[in-house]
């Protein structure tokens, strides 16, 4: 639909094409459409039997929808099946194999470790940077030994044996650190959901884009 539209000027298609991939890919985190396991949703983009997720990919980036690439990038990223994925392709429902464009996967592997570093810094921090450690300065209020292994037990999971991307935009859920006390949960919590919102702001600087108030999607 959105091919035909932009190929010969249909508004009407254009508009509602762009409509359905800026519901499901922003402009906030809470559309991010990959779930805890790394599977992507695509029923949230209408998606027909001879499409995969690849065809999305490629068709936000050829057609220059700003807006919608930094979260689309991301979920990309934060597939379970990254980067295997970009070099054997994705297959529809009908068995249609589809890869990205060789410049995107350029792109989106030389971005990685920059989105790593980053969720890092950012949701993550509490977990790594002493400053900010809800296991520090007096916080914890119930067996510091037992929400130690609790930290070191988290940190595994979303970690290794490759990092959890898909974590990096969700909503905070006390299983990622099941075994804090309160205290530090709730330290947790604050400081994940305060990282978050820092790095959807950063997300389209991380791929290379001008922040989010300089995006723009081609002219409807």
């Amino acid at each position: 639909m959105l091919r035909l539209g932009h190929k010969y000027n249909f508004a009407t298609y254009r508009e509602e094409a762009v409509s359905r991939l800026q519901d499901a890919f922003g402009p906030d985190w809470e559309t991010v459409i990959v779930n805890e396991t790394g599977d992507i949703n695509t029923d949230r983009i209408y998606m027909d039997e001879a499409h995969s997720w690849s065809d999305v990919i490629n068709l936000a980036y050829d057609l220059r929808l700003e807006r919608t690439l930094p979260l689309v990038y991301f979920n990309a990223i934060a597939h379970k099946y990254y980067p295997a994925y970009l070099f054997n392709g994705t297959k529809s429902e009908d068995g249609t194999l589809s890869k990205v464009h060789p410049s995107i996967r350029q792109h989106l592997l030389c971005s990685q470790d920059l989105l790593f570093l980053e969720m890092r810094r950012t949701c993550f921090s509490w977990m790594f940077d002493e400053s900010v450690e809800p296991l520090l300065g007096g916080v914890c209020t119930g067996r510091r030994s037992a929400c130690l292994t609790a930290l070191v037990t988290a940190i595994g999971k979303i970690f290794t044996p490759k990092q959890r991307i898909n974590y990096g935009l969700a909503v905070w859920d006390e299983n990622f650190v099941p075994g804090l006390c309160k205290s530090c949960s709730r330290a947790a919590e604050k400081s994940f959901e305060e990282g978050r919102d820092i790095l959807w702001g950063k997300l389209p600087v991380i791929f290379g884009m001008k922040p989010w108030d300089s995006l723009k999607d081609f002219d409807l």
